[in-house]
């Protein structure tokens, strides 16, 4: 099932955006994987 769009992106596009940002992407990534957020402390899940 094809599914057609107006805000269709080509694949091209998006590649060269996501390499543009790859650095970031990574680094919000290696952020969240670290952050601790035990579900009984407020504060740590509210960071």
């Amino acid at each position: 099932m094809q599914i057609e769009s107006d805000f269709a992106v080509p694949m091209r596009a998006l590649l060269a955006g996501a390499r543009r940002k790859q650095s970031a992407l990574l680094h919000l990534t290696q952020q969240l994987v670290a952050a601790e957020s035990p579900s009984d402390g407020k504060a740590a899940v509210d960071a």
